[in-house]
C-alpha cells in the first residue's frame, strides 16, 4: 500500500461512491474535507466527472453491489485519471488486489486503505 493514502488534505474535491445495499455514507468520515459529494455506484457518468472534477474518488472495496476493479473500469472509460482509494478492512493480500487494479487501469493512481482495526501492540 502507498503511503500517500492520507484522506484530509486541504481543498480537495471529494466524491464517494456507495451501493443501495448500504445506506451508510462515507462523507460522514470525511467531514474535515470541505468538498464532498456522494453518490451510488450507478450514478457515475463521464457527466458527472466533467462536473465534479474530483480530487479523490473513495469507495468501500467490497459491496453488494460493486466491487472497486468494477468502479475503476468505469472511472477510467469515463476519463477519469486521478486518485481513487477504495476501504477495506482486513483484506488478506491487499497487493494481489491492487496489482490487478493498476495493471487493467493504469490510468488511476490506485491504492486500498486498510481500515482494519490496530491491535494494542501496534498501537502502544
Amino acid at each position: 500500500m502507498k503511503s500517500d493514502g492520507k484522506l484530509t488534505s486541504g481543498n480537495r474535491i471529494v466524491l464517494t461512491v456507495r451501493d443501495n445495499s448500504n445506506p451508510a455514507d462515507l462523507h460522514l468520515i470525511l467531514s474535515g474535507l470541505s468538498d464532498v459529494t456522494s453518490v451510488n455506484y450507478h450514478e457515475i457518468t463521464p457527466a458527472l466527472l466533467t462536473e465534479r472534477k474530483p480530487d479523490l474518488v473513495i469507495s468501500m472495496a467490497f459491496t453488494a453491489e460493486f466491487d472497486c476493479l468494477d468502479l475503476a473500469m468505469i472511472l477510467q472509460a469515463s476519463g477519469y485519471a486521478g486518485c481513487y482509494r477504495a476501504i477495506a478492512a482486513g483484506l488478506p493480500v491487499p497487493a494481489m488486489v491492487i496489482n490487478e487494479v493498476t495493471s487493467l487501469c493504469p490510468a488511476l493512481d490506485f491504492d486500498i486503505i486498510d481500515a482494519a482495526p490496530q491491535s494494542a501492540e501496534y498501537i502502544n
